[in-house]
């Protein structure tokens, strides 16, 4: 795990626990050799069954360090729905485990932050050629970090400046969404607090805007800034529980993940001004969730259970869906590309994915099992991967 993401985990799991929400059985393996050890928040999952770790990939359920680890069969394709993929292997003839990707795809995933959603589509504006929504150049001159080892293919060249400009799009497109977020705190009564954070959080995605738009703008040889965003039929939250539930799609996952895919393109990125891009927005966004967070739980607790019930639909309607044969993440590309796209703060699908899905097994899982277990109980609803 990542120092954002073991710092995120951290913090959400002080606000739950300062909040009042309790603390969650572990998980039991159904034939674990010691399910006592296993660290993971849950109640056993019917069908659960183990293997060593040398037979399943990490995205599992750990038991710890006895060398086993626990896997739901059920949500594993079958074998023949992974023809092609030889990175796989089958356990005991049953469904395949190995490689997470090859049980789940990442399409149901979010991997862009706080989206700004109107009748259910993820609003964006269109690009234009202008200079005034980038951040500063910095100077590179000498910088040897960005003189690149490697040459991309064109097809790597293009998706690097369109990668930056999807970014810049939807972080533009943050800003509505905290600038709704917060009348909706408003008129709901939240505490001061949540308002000032909400505030300060739209000036952050600013700022991310600004440094992906001149980053788009550097890889595509011409200044790109947004259009006019559309608002038309943009609707605040009617009830605290649509408003927790947006929460929860746009914040506590939206944004836990946003953060967790920016620590790991910092991670491999060797471009200065991308990796300077990267830190600010892997640290703001994992604060973006916090406060998310923050929110869910003030609404569960100020509207009991009708809240409750709709912050469990949302956290189980986001759920990672299974394999279902789409081959978007088998992208065949060269290790000089994967080396270029990495060198400029980007990652193939399959790693994004897999940023994802770890995301929701080590905090958006035992996350939304505080915040939605019944108390006294010693089961919670299976959100959890």
């Amino acid at each position: 795990m990542s120092a954002i993401a073991s710092r995120l985990e951290a913090k959400i799991l002080l606000v739950l626990s300062t909040a009042g929400f309790m603390a969650v059985a572990p998980l039991a393996c159904t034939n674990c050799p010691d399910p006592t050890v296993n660290a993971r928040p849950g109640a056993a999952p019917a069908g659960a069954q183990c293997f060593t770790l040398e037979e399943i990939s990490q995205h599992t359920f750990a038991c710890g360090g006895n060398g086993t680890a626990c896997v739901i069969l059920d949500d594993c394709p079958k074998a023949a729905d992974l023809v092609g993929l030889d990175t796989c292997k089958a356990v005991d003839d049953g469904p395949w485990v190995k490689d997470c990707e090859c049980c789940y795809t990442g399409h149901t995933i979010p991997m862009c932050g706080r989206p700004f959603v109107v009748a259910g589509e993820n609003v964006r504006a269109d690009v234009r050629g202008r200079a005034d929504w980038l951040a500063a150049a910095r100077s590179t001159a000498g910088n040897a970090m960005n003189r690149t080892s490697v040459e991309g293919s064109s097809t790597a060249r293009a998706r690097v400046a369109q990668g930056w400009l999807d970014d810049a799009r939807l972080e533009h497109a943050s800003i509505a969404s905290f600038a709704r977020f917060t009348l909706e705190l408003l008129a709901l009564g939240a505490p001061a607090e949540l308002v000032a954070d909400a505030q300060r959080a739209g000036l952050d995605e600013v700022a991310h805007a600004r440094s992906c738009f001149a980053l788009a703008s550097r890889h595509a040889g011409r200044s790109l800034g947004p259009g006019p965003l559309s608002i038309g039929g943009a609707v605040f939250a009617s009830t605290l529980a649509d408003a927790a539930a947006a929460a929860v799609r746009e914040g506590c996952i939206g944004e836990t993940i946003a953060s967790l895919v920016a620590a790991e393109q910092r991670a491999v990125a060797r471009d200065e001004e991308a990796r300077e891009a990267l830190d600010r927005i892997a640290t703001d966004e994992a604060e973006h969730a916090v406060l998310a967070y923050r929110f869910v739980a003030w609404a569960v607790r100020e509207g009991g259970e009708p809240v409750r019930a709709s912050v469990e639909r949302a956290f189980a309607e986001a759920r990672p869906q299974r394999y279902g044969g789409e081959d978007g993440l088998i992208e065949p590309m060269s290790s000089e590309d994967v080396a270029y796209l990495h060198h400029h703060g980007r990652l193939t699908d399959r790693e994004a994915a897999r940023v994802g899905l770890d995301a929701w097994h080590s905090i958006i899982g035992p996350a939304a099992g505080r915040l939605v277990a019944v108390r006294g109980s010693e089961t919670i609803s299976a959100l959890a991967l």
